[in-house]
């Protein structure tokens, strides 16, 4: 089960890594540079992206405004594009890996690495659920206490 969950996980960072390449890999001719998403024509607070938004560019620094002061939020990505964004997101990956030494050369390593970080997630979590159930019964037991003594 921990081995299906990894790799749901990495699909999942995956996709969000497309996600962020997708804002920055067309050409940066076409994007102008931005550090606030103030006075854009098409992207308001209510919008439901509007806080990742503006978390890359104002956090992040990624480009995602065309020269003409548009987001275009409503516009589709094709399947070229996602494959192409896809291989952009691997490579930004393997970059991020070697900079920080880790050998990407064999993807199982790396699903292995994932999955004893999630069993410890999980082992952690049981921990906790666990001193809680401890928790409860103890206080539980104090509460029947306090009923007993006079008041």
């Amino acid at each position: 089960m921990a081995s299906k969950f990894t790799h749901n996980w990495v699909i999942v960072i995956a996709l969000v890594l497309v996600i962020v390449i997708c804002f920055v890999k067309d050409n940066q001719a076409q994007v102008s540079e931005l550090n606030s998403l103030e006075g854009l024509s098409d992207i308001s607070v209510s919008d439901p992206y509007y806080d990742a938004l503006k978390s890359l560019v104002e956090y992040y620094g990624v480009n995602v405004i065309f020269p003409d002061g548009t987001f275009r939020g409503d516009q589709t990505l094709t399947r070229g594009e996602f494959v192409s964004y896809l291989h952009d997101s691997l490579d930004v990956i393997q970059e991020s890996f070697a900079i920080s030494g880790i050998s990407s050369s064999d993807p199982s390593l790396l699903v292995d690495n994932l999955e004893q970080i999630t069993t410890a997630l999980v082992q952690e979590n049981l921990s906790w659920e666990e001193e809680l159930v401890k928790i409860q019964a103890r206080l539980n037991k104090l509460e029947e206490k306090a009923k007993v003594l006079p008041n």
